[in-house]
């Protein structure tokens, strides 16, 4: 059954409200704060965070994914490259993101890893459009994922967002320029909604006020 709750990061209650889990990996709009959120989750409740750092057991973990979930692979290769739009930057943008999300993916499914997860494949599922979707477009791409994990849902006001992103000197894309950014941001934002409104109702979820 899908749970979500509402829990800020200063409450002392914020460890009970979270049943142990084997994965937990995060959720948000960029600035929300998930990195600093996994960390102290991952102090919290002496987990590791999930990271690949080298580059050929990167590639070999996204050989695994492309073996064992054909269909996936195929259907996330044909929307990264749809959504796309033609701009061979954002292409290789999204698909460097896409592999180390599924390297991720196998590390805690298949090699049965414990951990916490920052940017993997439900995060990436959120970087992929450049469209506004519906509710059923972020059902269809969310069911193909991963269920047996908790799901942290990390919000934070959107101006502390932007002054957070600032003050990190890291804004996501804006190798693009600022039009694209702008328009950009405007449709993460809404479909950060749909993605939100279906794992509140369909996954085990928390959502944290960060």
């Amino acid at each position: 059954m899908a749970t979500s709750t509402i829990i800020s990061t200063g409450s002392k209650k914020m460890d009970a409200e979270f049943p142990h889990r084997r994965v937990v990996e995060l959720f948000g709009l960029p600035g929300a704060g998930k990195t600093f959120l996994a960390e102290k989750l991952a102090r919290e409740r002496a987990l590791p965070i999930i990271v690949i750092k080298n580059k050929i057991v990167r590639w070999l973990l996204v050989f695994t994914y492309a073996c064992r979930q054909p269909f996936n692979f195929c259907y996330f290769l044909r929307l990264i490259h749809r959504e796309s739009i033609g701009n061979k930057r954002l292409l290789f943008h999204k698909w460097r993101l896409f592999s180390f999300a599924v390297a991720k993916e196998v590390k805690v499914g298949w090699q049965k890893a414990e951990g916490v997860i920052d940017d993997g494949l439900f995060q990436f599922a959120l970087s992929i459009y450049e469209k506004k979707i519906t509710e059923t477009e972020a059902k269809l791409i969310l069911s193909r994922l991963d269920s047996n994990r908790m799901i942290v849902i990390v919000e934070a006001e959107n101006e502390e967002r932007m002054i957070r992103m600032k003050n990190r000197g890291r804004v996501p894309r804006f190798f693009l320029g600022e039009n694209y950014l702008k328009d950009w941001q405007s449709t993460l934002t809404s479909n950060y909604e749909q993605f939100k409104s279906v794992l509140v109702g369909q996954f085990e979820s928390r959502l944290i006020n960060n």
